[in-house]
């Protein structure tokens, strides 16, 4: 079903507010999670979605569909003990010719924490993002952030 002025993370449009208008898509995922194994479960995601976008004359939208990819591995669990994670994704946008073409945005992400039996909670990790556009002599845009997280929870209705 049709939705217009939609939030599409990565959307590389005139307004640069990431908003769209949407046609229709569908997504599919299969995951996967072990029973314990050293310190806790391992679990293995995988996805992939598809969006079409509208193309009236109205819409005046710079892309014409996209299709996402996505792979992610966790161990650990976040309540209590180590935790690592993974993620890779992959966003691949249909453009208009006319104006810019097809483009890409690529992500990997890394999660390691701490959660200790007090309530203490630590953890950073590393995400990086990038845009490869199809257009001739064109760069690739790239972001970077070092997320740092600390949360101490006193009592069950109190955090910190």
């Amino acid at each position: 079903m049709a939705a217009d002025n939609q939030n599409v993370d990565g959307a590389y449009n005139e307004t640069a507010n990431q908003k769209a208008d949407i046609n229709d898509g569908y997504a599919v995922s299969v995951g996967y999670t072990t029973p314990a194994v050293l310190f806790g479960p391992i679990g293995v995601r995988l996805g992939y979605g598809h969006v079409d976008f509208q193309a009236d004359a109205q819409s005046n939208e710079d892309i014409d569909s996209y299709d996402q990819y996505a792979a992610g591995v966790t161990w650990g669990t976040t309540s209590q003990g180590l935790y690592l994670a993974a993620l890779y994704n992959v966003r691949s946008f249909d453009g208009n010719v006319a104006t810019g073409g097809d483009y890409d945005v690529t992500g990997i992400g890394a999660s390691v924490g701490y959660s200790f039996a007090n309530g203490l909670t630590v953890r950073t990790g590393y995400n990086y993002k990038q845009l490869d556009t199809d257009v001739k002599d064109s760069s690739s845009i790239e972001a970077q952030v070092v997320p740092v997280y600390v949360n101490y929870q006193l009592s069950p209705a109190f955090n910190v």
